[in-house]
């Protein structure tokens, strides 16, 4: 988030559809503007203690209950901020439904443990390790991560979704910065299913990261 100015507006469009649980949010973090619904996600890019959080009951519509908010609510919210107008005027103030989670990765010897902390609606399972975490932990060696099954390990971080082979599980660092277990050329419609329904992972499943105990200079720089 460092890299974009203060005043940037972002729209979150995982899992957009407001719910009781999930309710549609503004989130101030860092002098910028995240909209989007309170999935967890928001929780995941650091909005442990923002310094605003607002409700969307300001924001005007043609629809009741809009199939697509990214683009009927969203998008509406978006405008009105980066022309410099003011959260208040969107919305009251409120806050995040979720509530930050106490659990954490943790090292034990040569393994880094983490959690899914979120699967989105094409079933990629994002995790709590974060880039910095799994290079301080792994120190340029190599590493296998456990998903259960040994056929299914996956041995490197790929760049993109689609770096592997299809149907097979793949390992990437998303925009988030965050660890993100998917199928490459998976997700909804695509034939391959995604992580959490080839995998079996699920929120809050452990993920665990197996290092060699020594260095290999041939490691993926990241």
């Amino acid at each position: 988030m460092d890299v974009f100015p203060k005043g940037t507006v972002h729209l979150i469009a995982i899992n957009a559809v407001e719910t009781p649980d999930h309710p549609h949010r503004i989130v101030k973090m860092n002098g910028q503007y995240f909209v989007g619904a309170d999935t967890g996600v928001f929780q995941l890019m650091g909005a442990k203690k923002p310094d605003a959080v607002y409700d969307l009951s300001g924001v005007q519509t043609d629809e009741d209950l809009p199939t697509f908010p990214e683009r009927s609510l969203f998008v509406s919210a978006a405008t009105h901020l980066a022309k410099g107008g003011i959260p208040e005027m969107l919305g009251r103030p409120a806050s995040l439904v979720t509530q930050a989670q106490n659990v954490r990765p943790v090292v034990e010897g040569n393994a880094l443990v983490g959690h899914v902390r979120h699967v989105d609606g094409r079933g990629n399972c994002i995790t709590d390790i974060d880039r910095k975490l799994f290079k301080d932990a792994g120190r340029g060696r190599q590493f296998f991560i456990d998903m259960r099954r040994a056929r299914s390990d996956i041995r490197r971080i790929s760049r993109t979704y689609t770096d592997g082979t299809p149907g097979e599980p793949v390992a990437v660092f998303n925009a988030m910065g965050l660890l993100e277990i998917a199928i490459c050329m998976g997700g909804s419609k695509s034939g391959y299913g995604g992580a959490t329904d080839l995998l079996g992972l699920k929120y809050e499943d452990p993920v665990r990261i197996e290092f060699a105990s020594v260095t290999n200079s041939s490691t993926l720089e990241l």
